[in-house]
Order: structure tokens, then C-alpha cells, then sequence
């Protein structure tokens, strides 16, 4: 096991680690079943979280309502600071969901484009959608609003930025 001591009774979807949730299909525990875990994490663990967005990327607010209210999920994250825990949410501000606010409001128009011309899709177990490029004005709008997201209303010491890396061999493997 990856944590020294038993977790509180709950799901545990993951063999590699009891409080590991690789995607949005699986079983997810309460906020309450959350917090009494991270008692039993060594600090200085890195908490990482994923899938705590009711809507999927790009748009990382409002929480699912079994990550709590605003102000429950915000003292999970003191309660993380306050054991030695750094929390590190998982973003992706270059792949859009289809029926994601931001691309019902925005639109495919910062649609990464392949090498034969046409937008790039992308398919994850969480659903279909579009890779964005990063550097469109309005990837960097949404992905402002992330930011703020967490140094502003939910602060944290560490923000993971996925697909912030691609290369031209990523988008060319991908692209066919």
C-alpha cells in the first residue's frame, strides 16, 4: 500500500493506491471520507485531485457536490496545509468537453488545428472533445480563470497544467 496506516472505511477503486481515482466513471468517496484519509497520508505528500468539477475541462468550478460546499472543500484544503500536505489539482486547459459551458459560450474557435487542416478531437474515458491550443486568446481567458480559481478562491501550493506540453510529434501522432 502507498499510505502506512488503514483508511477510514470506503471505496476503493484503485489497486495502486486507496486514494487514487483514475477516472469520473469510477466511485468516488465523500468529502468526508476524503478528509479523514488525509490524516493517514505522510506528509509531505503531494495530494493530487482530479475530476472535482461538476462540468469537466476546461471549466474547474463549480465542484461536484461530493467535494462539498465551497467553503467545506475550502477547509479540506487547509486541513491538508495544516498536516504538511501540498494539494495539487489536476487542470487541462487544452482539451474542451463537448457541452463544457466555456465551449457552449466559446465555441471550437481555439481549436488546436492537425497537420491535415482540420480542429484536433481527442477521446478519454470522461468523454469526447477538442484540444485546444493554449496560446488562443480564449484558451488563455478560460485558463486565467483557472488560475484564479486556485490562488484566489481556493488556494493551493502546487496547480498540475496538463497538455501545456505537447510537442509538434505529440500533435502529429495524434493528428495521424
Amino acid at each position: 500500500s502507498c499510505l502506512p496506516t488503514p483508511l477510514p472505511a470506503g471505496p476503493r477503486p484503485s489497486a495502486r493506491c486507496p486514494t487514487e481515482w483514475r477516472s469520473s466513471l469510477e466511485p468516488t468517496p465523500s468529502l468526508t471520507w476524503r478528509r479523514e484519509a488525509l490524516k493517514r497520508i505522510p506528509p509531505p505528500s503531494i495530494v493530487h485531485i482530479s475530476q472535482y468539477a461538476r462540468h469537466m475541462y476546461p471549466d474547474h468550478y463549480p465542484l461536484r457536490e461530493d467535494f462539498g460546499t465551497d467553503e467545506e472543500f475550502r477547509a479540506f484544503l487547509r486541513e491538508a496545509k495544516e498536516l504538511g500536505l501540498v494539494v495539487c489539482p489536476y487542470t487541462n486547459p487544452t482539451w474542451w468537453v463537448d457541452g463544457a459551458p466555456s465551449l457552449v459560450r466559446e465555441g471550437a474557435s481555439s481549436a488546436a488545428i492537425g497537420l491535415d487542416g482540420r480542429p484536433l478531437r481527442e477521446s478519454w474515458p470522461e468523454g469526447k472533445g477538442w484540444a485546444t491550443t493554449p496560446w488562443h486568446p480564449v484558451t488563455r481567458r478560460c485558463n486565467r480563470r483557472t488560475v484564479d480559481l486556485f490562488t484566489k478562491d481556493f488556494p493551493v501550493d502546487l496547480l498540475f497544467q496538463d497538455g501545456l506540453l505537447f510537442t509538434g510529434d505529440t500533435l502529429r501522432n495524434e493528428s495521424g
